[in-house]
């Protein structure tokens, strides 16, 4: 029998979470640190046993996951043993750290295990939040030090914020490009292209839109902007009989208008001169800084300010709207809701669909309100948490595509019809949806077609139920 594996934490975990834990370790992995779990480690035969006991002796860092599955047989008699084993070294070799997946809390622990109450625990909401992660990496860096990881490229912001602090706007605008540009590993040019956008490190786009924010009182940055140009110029949400529509400008409209809300043009209705901008934070327009760095992507930039992926204030004001909407029982007008807002969550509502990345970056807390919202006013008919349940039972899985599994699923939910042959193969139209209480449970949110989730041509287009996969890749990792 192989030694057990050298390692810096031991993942204690139910098997049922397998799926969260898998996640959880890759993300450690990646910071450099290297993880003990059960299905990396034994290869297998009639020693495992023996093995298991061998490396929990050691053993000196132990993240205990609990999670709505609670906790599972063998869970138990590893934490038992490193328990005493805790005990017995004096407490001093050994630290366990109780963590809470998404949904758990301390209710879900045992009674027999509450001695895990004097340790001091943790819980993660959702899965892909990296500030989360960083609670249990924070621990290990206490502990432990990480294998080295390829150097990577690092910009410095000190040279901005101290020119946004002084109040010098257009130095602090020339210094912003000049810092995208090197975390594009653009340097040697003056402008970015599309692709060069889509692969800008989100934090670091974060991390210049706060600074401006923080000088300007909230006057001016990409977040400020980014509100303007959806709520302003990427098109207008209507209601008329009973539906909500969505009217969009063309890409050229949608950047001309953007550029006369935030003041780039004149009365002539010509776009200004650089020296012409108004540097003043007292004087200028909403959103009037910064401008280079956009003007960097022009070819682009609706592109941008759609894809920034920051937090807006329009998360309330939907979740009301939907909540009078389902308390009304007006379905179809709360299922168009849903859609628009989840596109609006990620600044996707210009392309009118959501994409593999865009469904990671769907805010947890808001999943979870849309779902709730869904569960209480059709008693418990309709929601994401229904949808995922009728998934899981009709032999799918959750993030994997099984044409043949999902096959049931669809029919299951009444997204499909029983047969294959005729009309679109046996897919309903969105027109054909039942939009009434007595429709089949899970048949709602059917979140329509601008999602490319479920809608008129999903029948022909295998893309869509992959989208869907991954959406309930993303009920996972929120723990729904």
């Amino acid at each position: 029998m192989a030694k057990p594996q050298e390692f810096d934490v031991f993942l204690s975990h139910n098997s049922r979470d397998k799926d969260s834990i898998r996640i959880i370790a890759e993300q450690l992995e990646e910071e450099g640190f290297i993880t003990w779990l059960d299905e990396t480690q034994f290869k297998g035969g009639d020693e495992w046993q023996k093995e298991l006991y061998e490396t929990l002796d050691k053993t000196d860092v132990v993240f205990f996951f609990i999670g709505i599955n609670g906790v599972g047989p063998w869970q138990n008699e590893e934490i038992d043993y490193l328990h005493r084993l805790y005990i017995s070294s004096g407490k001093q070799n050994i630290v366990i750290v109780p963590v809470f997946l998404p949904g758990a809390n301390m209710y879900d622990v045992p009674s027999h295990l509450n001695y895990l109450n004097k340790f001091q625990s943790l819980s993660i909401s959702d899965l892909l939040d990296r500030s989360q992660i960083d609670k249990l990496l924070k621990i290990l860096l206490r502990n432990k030090t990480p294998k080295p990881k390829p150097s990577q490229p690092t910009v410095s912001y000190i040279n901005l914020e101290r020119l946004l602090s002084q109040g010098k706007w257009r130095e602090a605008d020339e210094e912003t490009l000049m810092c995208i540009l090197k975390v594009a590993g653009r340097s040697e040019y003056e402008y970015l292209f599309l692709e060069n956008i889509d692969n800008l490190p989100r934090k670091d786009i974060r991390k210049i839109d706060k600074l401006w924010g923080k000088y300007s009182n909230g006057k001016f940055g990409f977040s400020v902007q980014q509100e303007i140009y959806l709520r302003d110029c990427a098109g207008e949400t209507e209601f008329w009989e009973g539906m909500v529509g969505y009217r969009e400008y063309n890409t050229a409209e949608k950047w001309t208008c953007f550029c006369k809300k935030v003041g780039w043009y004149n009365w002539l209705g010509q776009r200004k001169l650089y020296d012409e901008l108004t540097f003043d934070d007292k004087k200028a327009p909403l959103g009037h800084l910064p401008q280079q760095s956009l003007l960097a992507i022009e070819s682009a930039s609706s592109g941008f300010l759609s894809h920034l992926g920051i937090e807006n204030d329009y998360s309330h004001s939907n979740l009301e709207q939907l909540e009078k909407l389902l308390s009304l029982r007006e379905w179809k007008l709360a299922d168009s809701v849903t859609g628009f807002h989840l596109l609006q969550l990620v600044g996707r509502t210009n392309e009118g669909w959501l994409g593999a990345e865009d469904i990671d970056r769907l805010p947890c807390d808001d999943i979870h309100r849309i779902n709730k919202l869904w569960l209480k006013y059709s008693n418990e008919r309709f929601g994401f948490s229904v949808q995922k349940e009728i998934y899981i039972s009709t032999g799918n899985i959750l993030g994997k595509l099984n044409k043949d599994a999902y096959k049931l699923f669809v029919q299951k939910v009444g997204w499909k019809k029983q047969r294959d042959w005729g009309f679109n193969g046996g897919w309903l139209s969105y027109n054909d949806i039942t939009f009434e209480l007595a429709a089949p449970r899970g048949h709602l949110p059917v979140v329509d077609k601008r999602l490319r989730i479920i809608g008129e041509e999903l029948h022909w287009r295998t893309s869509n139920q992959y989208d869907f996969s991954l959406l309930t890749y993303r009920f996972l990792t929120c723990g729904l």
